[in-house]
């Protein structure tokens, strides 16, 4: 794996995304050699990774210095991995894997209070709940993972840190919506920010994971119904061409306490 090296640019990873927990077999019915993707948690250092999925197993890097160049700088990944299920047994703890992508997920905050009333001052193309693209994960209870998709400035002629620098221009920030929730129904309020709104903005990012950590939002909740909600509903600011001449308000509405009801998940 001596050409593998991090993905520069988000939307050639849209296939990796609608693949979380995918696994498949490799070189006929009689390997036991499969490719699997999962949402990890990092841990280490560069060269030193290991990752843990929310499954609570640990995935042990075989290629560790493939990965010596490799920053990570947020909690969370999406790797893609292959690996030999006959080391595996019954109620295993660890798993080693030679790593085949990385993709690193970047976090923004999450508010137990309303949003501004300007809202973000970008809007959003869209945040996918499609399961043959990407819908909303969780990693625990406390840690939520939305695909969105949203224009950016870029062309092929740009460098690689002309484009890292599009990319870290860009903010999403949840907030939560107490008057418009409800017993079984928690509303959050998706917000996209650019540091300069000024730039022409034509491309499009197709779902990007952004992550989460609701346990403030989801502590409220409990706190104004005693009670998990039911389902999570976000809403957010909607514009489907990168003119953005006028904007709607777009909405997506998914499962949550049927996951995390159980107390002893929480």
């Amino acid at each position: 794996m001596k050409n593998m090296k991090k993905t520069k640019w988000a939307v050639v990873c849209a296939a990796l995304m609608a693949m979380v927990g995918f696994t498949s077999c490799l070189e006929g019915e009689n390997s036991t050699i499969s490719q699997a993707s999962d949402l990890v948690k990092v841990s280490g250092m560069p060269g030193f990774y290991t990752f843990t999925s929310s499954g609570g197993y640990t995935i042990n890097p075989t290629n560790l210095s493939s990965l010596g160049n490799f920053t990570l700088s947020n909690p969370y990944a999406i790797i893609y991995y292959s690996f030999d299920r006959s080391t595996l047994v019954e109620g295993f703890k660890s798993v080693d894997a030679q790593i085949l992508q990385i993709v690193e997920v970047k976090s923004g905050p999450a508010y137990p209070f309303e949003a501004p009333e300007e809202g973000g001052n970008e809007p959003v193309y869209q945040v996918s709940n499609n399961a043959n693209i990407a819908q909303p994960i969780y990693y625990d209870r406390y840690n939520l993972f939305l695909p969105v998709c949203y224009y950016c400035n870029y062309s092929s002629s740009m460098e690689d840190s002309e484009l890292a620098e599009e990319l870290a221009s860009h903010s999403f920030t949840l907030y939560y919506d107490e008057e418009g929730s409800s017993t079984g129904e928690m509303r959050l309020q998706l917000c996209h920010d650019v540091t300069d709104s000024s730039v022409k903005r034509n491309y499009l990012n197709n779902n990007e994971y952004r992550h989460f950590d609701i346990t403030s939002i989801i502590g409220n909740f409990e706190s104004d119904f005693g009670e998990l909600p039911n389902q999570i509903r976000v809403e957010f600011k909607q514009a489907l061409s990168a003119e953005a001449s006028s904007t709607t308000t777009g909405t997506i509405t998914f499962d949550y306490g049927r996951y995390f009801e159980d107390s002893s998940n929480r």
